[in-house]
């Protein structure tokens, strides 16, 4: 069996020489008919009128067939035929792409090549847990807990009624997990595809999408690991592994028209395109296949939830895309430990200045193996824990467009209206979403500034730091930044005060420029906005 397997890999790639990936892009769709009735499920339908947008577009609309055959004919090595993009992606060599140039329909060529770390879990050796043991359980608490998930529970706000694609590289025991057997009790997993075997079967591979799926619906014992247990699901296999040569960006782009088609609300993708292929200067929201796809499923209603990626203690430092859409909601990590940013959250905004990440979650959390649990690290799950609290927050107003959904979570953030491209907006609050939260009493004062000056004084609330040697330990962490008149940040610290004043210096941009700029700060829930110059 081995000599076999051999003798099939060596052929493969024999084949293989030679030959390159390319996404066509054809002129038209002159004469095609389409019933959107017929290929849309009804969840699709209800989510077009929900956004009062029009039933279907040429987007919808199915690629040429004698486009497609005649492509087929001289390449012989299609893999995805993409409606929303009117093209598909091939395999074939510089002679074949030289005759397909010359076809009257054929708009553009792109070739699609690159080694690329796709998925946003942070490399570790870490070991599968049996038993949680009582630190291990309240972490996996604290991840729910740190978005006041019980405002939710409370609230009988658990998901239910919402569709959720889960994208990634696998989900091996998806189909056997305790953590999931509610899910699988109920039928509640609509639909599965693998789109690089193109086949019904996601079950295996790396467990990365196991993982990532326990933190938006899992359980251990009675433990919630996520927060929208009770939602519906399709999963999506949608890469090979954490590193491939062959870019699938067109994988990310089928499952999407297929997570429409099927009448998704929300898509949480842990996966990110980095440096392998683009530049920074490409992360701009519209240059990549998946920050187009991602696109235009937002423009149908679906809320795409992507990981900001795990690069900001690597060269590259930025979010990945699809992470820079403006319209998707991008999720950096914070160290359960700090309540900041962890150390390998990429940073924003985006080429354009789009503010990125939008918000964030917990980098280190408990999920579940293939067989067991485990410890993970990466804005990977991060992401399902926001995709689980967008699924409760929506089922409290499923009236909501995308749009405003997309405002909701972020105005829900604990540091709202504060932002910088380490948090975003903060970590959203369910409390927030059910009308829980407590209001804020001022925690900190800025003394005036004028012309000369060259920092800022804060003087914060004495009920933070009370004298006395037996005090109880909570990091507690002034936020703050400085930015234009148009919100573009020029520079941004987080700072732990160790008593009740604190001095900020003003930084030499804002000094030497004339232009006005604004200092905005947050401190425990409360946030302050003063101009200068």
């Amino acid at each position: 069996m081995r000599k076999i397997f051999f003798l099939f890999f060596l052929l493969y790639n024999i084949v293989c020489i030679g030959q390159s990936k390319f996404f066509l892009y054809f002129t038209d769709k002159e004469g095609v008919t389409f019933d959107p009735y017929l290929y849309f499920d009804a969840k699709a339908i209800e989510r077009r009128m929900r956004e009062n947008i029009v039933l279907f577009d040429e987007t919808d609309l199915p690629v040429r067939e004698d486009y497609i055959s005649t492509v087929k004919d001289i390449c012989d090595s299609a893999k995805m035929i993409s409606r929303w993009m009117n093209g598909m992606s091939i395999y074939a060599t510089e002679e074949q792409i030289e005759i397909i140039k010359q076809l009257p329909f054929v708009k553009e060529i792109h070739l699609m090549e690159g080694k690329k770390n796709s998925a946003a879990a942070y490399d570790n050796e870490l070991t599968e847990i049996f038993n949680l043991d009582k630190q291990q359980i309240a972490l996996l608490k604290f991840q729910t807990f740190r978005h006041s998930a019980d405002a939710f529970r409370s609230a009988g706000l658990t998901g239910k009624g919402i569709r959720i694609a889960v994208f990634d590289v696998g989900f091996p025991g998806v189909e056997t997990h305790p953590a999931f057997e509610h899910v699988r009790k109920e039928n509640r997993i609509i639909a599965v595809y693998d789109f690089v075997g193109n086949d019904n079967d996601p079950y295996h591979g790396n467990a990365h999408g196991t993982s990532c799926f326990s933190c938006i619906a899992g359980y251990y014992d009675t433990i919630p690991m996520g927060m929208a247990v009770d939602a519906e699901f399709l999963l999506a296999k949608t890469e090979r592994g954490y590193t491939e040569f062959e870019n699938e960006e067109d994988a990310w782009l089928a499952a999407a028209e297929w997570a429409d088609k099927n009448g998704v609300d929300i898509i949480s993708s842990s996966l990110a395109y980095t440096k392998q292929r683009y530049t920074p200067a490409d992360m701009n929201g519209y240059t990549s296949i998946v920050s187009k796809a991602a696109q235009i499923a937002t423009q149908k209603g679906m809320l795409v939830v992507n990981a900001a990626g795990n690069e900001a203690d690597k060269r590259w430092e930025y979010i990945a895309t699809p992470a820079d859409v403006e319209s998707v909601l991008t999720v950096g990590g914070v160290d359960p430990y700090t309540d900041a940013h962890i150390e390998f959250s990429s940073y924003g905004p985006n080429a354009e200045g789009i503010l990125k990440p939008n918000v964030c979650s917990l980098g280190e959390a408990i999920t579940a193996s293939a067989n067991n649990y485990k410890y993970n690290f990466g804005t990977s799950f991060a992401t399902p824990l926001v995709a689980g609290f967008a699924a409760c927050a929506w089922q409290q107003n499923k009236a909501l467009t995308r749009e405003e959904i997309f405002d909701v979570i972020e105005k829900s953030a604990h540091l709202y209206p504060y932002y910088d491209y380490a948090h975003g907006y903060g970590i959203p609050q369910a409390n927030y979403i059910t009308g829980a939260r407590a209001r804020i009493s001022p925690t900190f004062t800025v003394d005036e500034t004028d012309e000369d000056a060259e920092r800022i004084k804060i003087h914060f609330n004495e009920t933070f730091y009370p004298e006395g040697d037996l005090v109880e330990f909570k990091q507690l962490n002034f936020y703050y930044h400085f930015a234009d008149v148009d919100g573009n940040i020029v520079y941004y610290a987080v700072i732990v005060p160790d008593g009740t004043e604190l001095s900020v210096d003003i930084p030499y941009t804002v000094l030497e420029n004339t232009g006005a700029y604004n200092f905005k700060a947050h401190f425990e829930g409360y946030t302050i906005t003063i101009s200068l110059n």
